[in-house]
């Protein structure tokens, strides 16, 4: 597999745009996706694992997973409020992208210093709900920057990277994290798991995804005629389009099957925990 850097012409130090760069592009969309796998990885399976180690019962585990997963049920919601809300001098998708990394590294510190959250599950639920709710957030501004910034001809090839990225993520952050558990204590395990989520947080931070953008809202730079063509106003186009999507065959049966297979995989992996 071969990557062309295509180079773009440059007056100053800056990094080529996501638009203009494909290595970047892949490398930038393999960063995200690991991201998204690190709380994953902790929440769906280590944090149950470890609750049914110390004696918790299948209602508390499955209720904390429960919770950890309802945010990403707004995700139809979710994705149209970045349709139509957006800076565009950062970029259509890039600030939704780094308010869902942010909230991650937050949300992580804060379950980090829930006091013996054993004993305070309902405290612990709640920051579980805070990881899926800016997980679901920095998933659906990824994959909303990879279909804006991604050529056709490459979104089959960045899919697949993407995906195991993730598998990645999510299986490096359960082996370290419940290492770091056993032997640290919980609270430093997830810590170093938000040490990790915050530099990848790096990776979006320094990549415009057009030439000519802002990196920071205070730096200098200007939308892009792209992205400005891009950008919707108006609500009724927005759930028009998502309404002539959603009413067809083929969509309604793939959500059918995605509920499925969805529902027996979660349940599978819930019930591991305190099978094992």
């Amino acid at each position: 597999m071969s990557f062309s850097l295509n180079l773009p012409a440059r007056t100053n130090n800056d990094l080529p745009a996501l638009s203009d760069n494909t290595f970047l592009r892949y490398f930038n969309f393999i960063a995200l996706y690991v991201a998204q796998g690190i709380p994953e990885g902790m929440t769906l399976f280590g944090i149950p694992a470890w609750m049914a180690m110390n004696g918790k019962s299948p209602g508390e585990i499955g209720s904390f997973v429960a919770v950890f997963g309802l945010p990403w049920s707004f995700k139809i919601i979710v994705a149209p409020l970045m349709d139509r809300f957006a800076y565009l001098p950062m970029g259509r998708r890039r600030p939704w992208v780094l308010f869902g990394q942010v909230g991650l590294v937050v949300s992580f510190i804060a379950m980090a210093l829930v006091p013996d959250p054993l004993n305070n599950l309902n405290l612990l639920m709640v920051a579980a709900f805070a990881v899926g709710f800016f997980g679901s957030f920095q998933d659906v501004a990824t994959d909303g920057m990879a279909i804006d910034i991604v050529p056709i001809h490459q979104q089959a090839r960045a899919n697949g990277l993407m995906w195991g990225a993730k598998i990645i993520g999510t299986s490096a952050s359960l082996a370290l994290g419940s290492w770091l558990i056993s032997v640290y204590g919980f609270s430093f395990a997830i810590l170093m798991l938000s040490v990790a989520v915050g530099l990848i947080m790096l990776v979006p931070m320094f990549l415009r995804e057009r030439p000519g953008e802002k990196l920071l809202p205070w730096s200098t730079g200007a939308a892009s005629p792209e992205t400005k063509g891009m950008q919707l106003e108006n609500w009724a186009v927005i759930f028009k389009s998502l309404y002539s999507v959603l009413r067809l065959r083929n969509s309604l049966l793939l959500v059918a099957v995605v509920f499925i297979a969805q529902g027996a995989f979660n349940f599978i992996a819930t019930l591991l925990p305190i099978l094992q």
